[in-house]
C-alpha cells in the first residue's frame, strides 16, 4: 500500500504544475485535441479521487446532461457544488502508478470531450 505523503510525492515529481488547493491537488491536463482539463485530485486513506468538471447547471437539467453523458462515457457523473464533474476512484492498496495515469488520462480526455460537445471550453 503507497502512504498518502508518497502518493502526494508522485504527482508532484509528474506534474510540475500541479497546485494545492483546499480538497488536495488540482492539475492542469493537456488532452489529446491540445485543450487543457482541470482535473481534481483528493488523496484519502485508502482511495484517490479524480474529478474533472465539464458544465454547469446552466448546461441543462441534470436528467438531460445525464443522458447525454452516458452516451460518451463509462466514468461516474456526479456533481460538486453546480459543477457536474467526471468522477473516477482508484484503491491505494496494491496501487501501480500506471493506475493514476490512466485515471488521470481517461478522466482529462473524456471531460474535454463532453464540455466541447456541450459547446464550452472554460475547465
Amino acid at each position: 500500500m503507497a502512504t498518502k505523503s508518497e502518493i502526494v510525492q508522485w504527482f508532484h515529481d509528474n506534474f510540475p504544475s500541479i497546485q494545492t488547493v483546499d480538497r488536495g491537488l488540482v492539475l492542469n491536463f493537456t488532452t489529446k485535441n491540445g485543450r487543457s482539463q482541470k482535473v481534481y485530485v483528493e488523496i484519502l486513506d485508502s482511495i484517490i479521487s479524480l474529478e474533472s468538471p465539464f458544465g454547469d447547471e446552466s448546461n441543462g437539467p441534470a436528467g438531460v446532461i445525464l443522458a447525454a453523458v452516458s452516451k460518451l462515457t463509462k466514468l461516474g457523473i456526479g456533481m460538486t457544488g453546480r459543477f457536474y464533474v467526471l468522477r473516477h476512484v482508484i484503491p491505494t492498496c496494491n496501487l501501480d502508478v500506471s493506475e493514476i495515469d490512466f485515471g488521470i488520462r481517461t478522466v482529462g480526455h473524456d471531460a474535454d470531450e463532453i464540455e466541447f460537445a456541450l459547446g464550452g471550453d472554460r475547465f
